[in-house]
């Protein structure tokens, strides 16, 4: 860096790195975390009847896991596909916003839908099981 500003600036540590490869991982495990809570509560909470936890927690990594792909993809085609000017840029960023609301409720519904099926495996397997038990002899 050159002259005094920067030099006190870096003496203190306001230049260097912002975040380690360690500190990173750890803040993107965390906000992972959350999400998976989020959509854990919401899976849980949300439905008329009382969900399971297991149930609950299949439909919230698999969301978590649609959502961080999204984000992903979203990240990756925001980098190649920037806007030209502030009047298309404009334009540009409610139509990013109204697809990616979009997509972001359907990763939702999607993450119901495996719960929902995780749900109705789990129950067929408890009849199933139940089938099999001879019953009591008096």
């Amino acid at each position: 860096t050159s002259g005094r500003l920067g030099q006190r600036l870096e003496a203190r540590g306001f230049l260097t790195d912002a975040t380690s490869g360690i500190e990173y991982a750890v803040g993107r495990a965390l906000a992972v975390a959350v999400v998976v809570m989020i959509f854990f509560s919401l899976y849980r909470w949300l439905p008329r009847t009382r969900t399971p936890v297991r149930v609950a927690l299949l439909g919230a990594l698999a969301a978590t896991a649609l959502f961080e792909l999204a984000r992903w993809i979203f990240a990756q085609v925001s980098r190649v596909y920037t806007p030209g000017s502030i009047y298309t840029g404009t334009m540009a960023a409610l139509i990013v916003i109204i697809f990616w609301t979009y997509y972001s409720a359907l990763i939702f519904v999607l993450g119901a839908e495996f719960a929902a099926a995780a749900q109705r495996q789990e129950v067929l397997e408890k009849s199933e099981a139940a089938a099999l038990v001879p019953p009591p002899t008096v």
